[in-house]
C-alpha cells in the first residue's frame, strides 16, 4: 500500500519599494527565480507569490499582498513563507516579530533566503530580531541620505 505524502504548501512573499520599470524588472526576475526553486523540491508545492509593488517597508498599512497572504496562513493555505532578505519582509522589529509569532501560532514558518533564517529554528526569532535592526536602521540611512545628501553634510 503505497502512502502518500502531503507537499509543504510555499507562498513566496516579494516587495520592492518604488513602482519604477527597473524595479518591475527586479520583482518579475524574483518571481521566477522563486517558482524555479520551490519546483525543485519535490516535497513543496508553490502555494502564490505574494507581491507588494511601489511600497515602503515601514508602511504595512498599503502592503495589501502581504496582508492577504496573512489571512492566507490564518486560513491554513500555507505552510511555509520564503522572502528573499528580512528588509523585505519587514523594517520595523516589533511588526516583524509580531507577524512571525502570528504565523508561527498558525504553524506556519518563515525562510528569509539572504539570512539564512528559518523560524523553525529555535535560534530563528533571536537572529531574526538583530537582522530587523540592521535593516531599520539601514532604511534610516536611506531616508535621512534622500533627505540631506551627504555631499551637503560637509
Amino acid at each position: 500500500m503505497e502512502q502518500t505524502v502531503q507537499k509543504q504548501r510555499v507562498a513566496v512573499y516579494c516587495r520592492v519599494a518604488t513602482g519604477s520599470e527597473d524595479h518591475s524588472a527586479s520583482l518579475a526576475v524574483q518571481e521566477a527565480y522563486y517558482t524555479e526553486m520551490v519546483g525543485q523540491h519535490p516535497e513543496w508545492e508553490l502555494a502564490g507569490i505574494y507581491a507588494d509593488r511601489g511600497i515602503a517597508g515601514a508602511d504595512r498599512q498599503n502592503q495589501k499582498e502581504f496582508k492577504r497572504m496573512l489571512t492566507a496562513c490564518k486560513q491554513g493555505g500555507i505552510d511555509i513563507i520564503i522572502v528573499r532578505s528580512v528588509s523585505r519582509f519587514a523594517r520595523n522589529t516589533v511588526d516583524c516579530l509580531e507577524a512571525v509569532r502570528m504565523l508561527k501560532a498558525c504553524s506556519v514558518g518563515v525562510i528569509f533566503e539572504k539570512e539564512g533564517i528559518s523560524t523553525f529554528e529555535k535560534s530563528g526569532e533571536v537572529v531574526l530580531s538583530m537582522c530587523c535592526e540592521f535593516a531599520r536602521k539601514e532604511s534610516e540611512t536611506i531616508t535621512r541620505n534622500l533627505i540631506y545628501p551627504v555631499w551637503r553634510r560637509s
